[in-house]
């Protein structure tokens, strides 16, 4: 790490105002007793710049990449830390597509990111995605909200699932993982299409096959998702309980 002359701290080190903004952060109860101590014994798991570097820049979408596609600036006090220690972020049982790590915030031009609210968003710089929901727009799933948190998921569904029932799907998956929501599955091909736009050749997470997420329909129904190239990004319940072309979605649990 490079050094300052001036004071010993590294280049990467906090500022004086990053500081008094974190001392304020402890005085006003926004970072709690468990968090600091974390701090104060220096247990960070990964920083934000660690975690680009280590998964370079086609598999990690996090603040820098929200202010430039969407001019959305999260406050730093809002920016949960990584909770993953580099060798989960290089594990090797994902190659050769590897995993994708991305933020995923609360709200979205000031309203509760949902998977209605993907359907109504308009890109910055405009990189159109088509949605194509269906019925699924009807669906409590639909309105589910989430807390701001970091996503780590295969980019590609678990192979070795495909052909299962949706329990015996859940067998398939490595230790240490979970079965998605379709809120956080849609979201993560989002933002993968976003970072590989290529108006010639546009590119998913789930390009290859059906990836299926821990949701239902209210009667029963799998849900599963998929990224066409020229289509865009479609949501369905018509799949059927095994087939050939349906594999389970994998998130890291934290």
């Amino acid at each position: 790490m490079d050094k300052s002359h001036a004071a010993g701290w590294g280049t990467d080190a906090p500022s004086p105002a990053q500081l008094k903004e974190f001392f304020d952060q402890i005085q006003t109860g926004r970072i709690t007793g468990p968090r600091l101590q974390k701090v104060l014994n220096r247990e960070w798991q990964v920083s934000i710049k660690e975690a680009r570097q280590i998964l370079g820049s086609s598999r990690f979408f996090g603040p820098e990449e929200w202010k430039r596609f969407f001019d959305l600036e999260l406050p730093l006090y809002e920016i949960p830390e990584i909770p993953w220690p580099k060798r989960v972020l290089e594990d090797k049982r994902f190659s050769p597509r590897g995993q994708f790590l991305c933020l995923v915030p609360g709200s979205l031009n000031g309203k509760p990111l949902t998977l209605r609210l993907w359907n109504e968003v308009v890109f910055k710089p405009e990189r159109p995605v088509g949605f194509h929901l269906g019925d699924c727009l009807d669906q409590r799933f639909a309105e589910e909200e989430c807390q701001t948190h970091w996503m780590l998921m295969p980019i590609s569904p678990i192979e070795r699932s495909r052909n299962r029932v949706y329990q015996d799907q859940v067998a398939t998956l490595p230790s240490g993982y979970e079965v998605p929501s379709t809120l956080d599955r849609v979201t993560a091909n989002v933002l993968y299409y976003l970072i590989h736009y290529d108006p010639d050749c546009p590119r998913f997470l789930d390009d290859n096959s059906w990836a299926r997420t821990k949701d239902k329909t209210e009667g029963g129904k799998s849900i599963t998702v998929i990224g066409k190239p020229f289509f865009g990004i479609s949501v369905s319940d018509w799949c059927p309980a095994a087939d050939g072309s349906i594999a389970i979605a994998a998130s890291r649990k934290i």
